[in-house]
């Protein structure tokens, strides 16, 4: 009762100010409100003209709450505004303080890039607590759509005049700064050797087509030296920062999932967007359900919507376990050892076959909301096959 007669005292106070356009002394306690009124009452003060104002509402060495304990320190900032400087209103004080950069759907990255630019030094700070913490979505689509988001972001700022190869690499920022920016901003383009190895190499063995050297040929081991020296450096540098096992085999299945959905679909809506053809925007949903929420502290993917996202990847998937099962059979059937097999092909339909267990599960095995929508099964089994059908013609 008494919280209620609290906000229905406020709400009175609110509406009255709104009504009269002033705030009346009876409102005002102490020397602080007064002081803090006082500047908004200026004659020269307006929401889109004012100077800096910075107002400490509550002070943790002084103010307690009602069981006597201290409170944290809140302080409201509201930055300087002139009818003079254009502005956004985006980040409000932080456009003041830090200055972010528009132009692109990463603006985080790209102020980032062109303070380091302009000369500032920034010292590395990476502590055992995490400095900040984020909210950001769990379900497998929407994680999808928010980094093709960030892909487009990207690639606008990889093609722009600023651009990571031409601007940035002879800009204060350094030779190497501007390469380590270069990561990040041609960050989508793995998705095309991430799609050619997920087709390329199963499609030729399901057409009995060598794509590597045989195990008989000197340049065979560089395959698995490459691969072998690649991963185990991955998992290294994963595990050393104190990641385990279990989440570093997540997280480079995720990379190869990133490859075939939203690398790629972010590549092309940028370039649709660059020729002038509106593509839509999605809203990645932070409302989740109590299964969805179970099934994601379980590590189970979600697939519970249909997406054109999804297709690809089950398109992949499939393939690859075609071309497995129809190798090893092909081996046990002619035999002759293993010589002359395609061993390099079996390893990658092999490992994508691996990769793609949530994908089979989602299709055939799993009951509950996340599995596989039928409509995206019979559209990835038509691809599949058209796939297939395409090939052969190819490797003839």
């Amino acid at each position: 009762m008494n919280l209620q007669n609290m906000y229905e005292s406020m709400k009175h106070k609110v509406e009255h100010v709104v009504e009269t356009g002033k705030v009346d002394d009876q409102y005002i306690d102490g020397p602080k409100e007064q002081e803090a009124f006082g500047k908004w009452t200026h004659h020269h003060f307006t929401k889109q003209n004012h100077p800096t104002f910075i107002q400490v509402l509550l002070d943790g060495n002084n103010d307690k709450d009602v069981d006597g304990h201290a409170l944290p320190n809140l302080i409201y900032v509201s930055r300087e505004k002139s009818t003079n400087s254009p502005h956004h209103f985006k980040a409000g004080a932080l456009n003041v303080l830090i200055g972010y950069r528009y132009g692109s759907l990463v603006e985080d990255y790209y102020t980032g890039y062109r303070l380091h630019c302009e000369g500032w030094k920034s010292v590395f700070c990476c502590p055992k607590r995490a400095a900040f913490m984020g909210d950001a979505p769990i379900s497998l689509v929407d994680m999808l759509n928010q980094q093709k988001r960030w892909d487009i972001g990207l690639l606008e700022v990889a093609f722009s005049k600023f651009s990571t190869l031409t601007y940035g690499v002879k800009s204060s920022a350094g030779f190497l700064m501007g390469f380590g920016y270069c990561q990040f901003a041609f960050w989508p383009s793995w998705s095309i050797p991430l799609i050619v190895y997920s087709f390329l190499p199963q499609l030729a063995l399901l057409n009995q087509v060598h794509v590597f050297p045989k195990a008989t040929e000197a340049w065979f081991w560089l395959y698995p030296f490459l691969f072998l020296g690649a991963y185990v450096q991955d998992m290294l540098d994963f595990t050393i920062v104190g990641g385990t096992f279990q989440r570093w085999w997540s997280d480079q299945r995720i990379w190869l999932l990133r490859g075939l959905t939203c690398h790629l679909f972010g590549s092309i809506e940028y370039f649709l967007k660059f020729l002038g053809i509106a593509a839509a925007f999605n809203v990645t949903s932070k409302v989740i359900d109590e299964e969805q929420s179970k099934r994601y502290d379980q590590g189970i993917f979600e697939f519970g919507v249909h997406s054109p996202m999804f297709v690809p990847p089950t398109v992949a998937a499939l393939i690859s376990l075609l071309a497995l099962v129809q190798g090893l059979a092909v081996l046990a059937v002619r035999g002759g050892g293993l010589a002359d097999a395609p061993l390099l092909q079996l390893l990658v339909a092999g490992f994508g076959v691996v990769n793609g267990w949530p994908i089979y599960e989602a299709v055939a095995l799993r009951s509950d909301n996340g599995r596989m929508p039928v409509k995206t099964v019979v559209v990835s089994v038509a691809l599949a096959w058209a796939c297939y059908v395409a090939a052969s013609f190819v490797f003839k």
